[in-house]
């Protein structure tokens, strides 16, 4: 499975500490959770500088990179719809490093979420 992780700073790989925004995130990490690494590093520049929309804007960005999933500590109700209706799973409420994110996950103590983690613009 192909999970995007929102991150603070990219080049720390699987060390990167979660940015618990979704929308506004500067930076994802895809992750191949079987190999438990880093395959891309994805910048979102475009969706981060927006005045409104930004989480629609990235949730279309992970629809193209044809991920399985996302994660992230707060993921708002316009987003939440996005990834749904393309069959991505939302795991929010992460925090700490990816590597730890990943594990829990992988290890089904993180279950994807039914509905969003946040009533928008967290």
């Amino acid at each position: 499975m192909k999970i995007a992780i929102s991150v603070i700073s990219p080049d720390e790989g699987m060390s990167a500490v979660i940015d618990p925004r979704f929308g506004r995130a500067r930076h994802f990490l895809l992750v191949d959770i079987d190999k438990r690494e880093v395959v891309k590093k994805v910048e979102n520049i475009d969706a981060f500088n927006m005045g409104h929309g930004a989480g629609i804007k990235t949730a279309s960005k992970m629809v193209e990179l044809g991920v399985d999933a996302v994660g992230s500590g707060f993921v708002g109700p316009k987003a939440f719809s996005v990834l749904s209706a393309a069959g991505i799973k939302v795991y929010s409420g992460l925090e700490g490093s990816v590597s730890e994110a990943i594990k829990r996950i992988a290890s089904g103590e993180i279950q994807p979420d039914s509905a969003p983690s946040s009533n928008g613009h967290w």
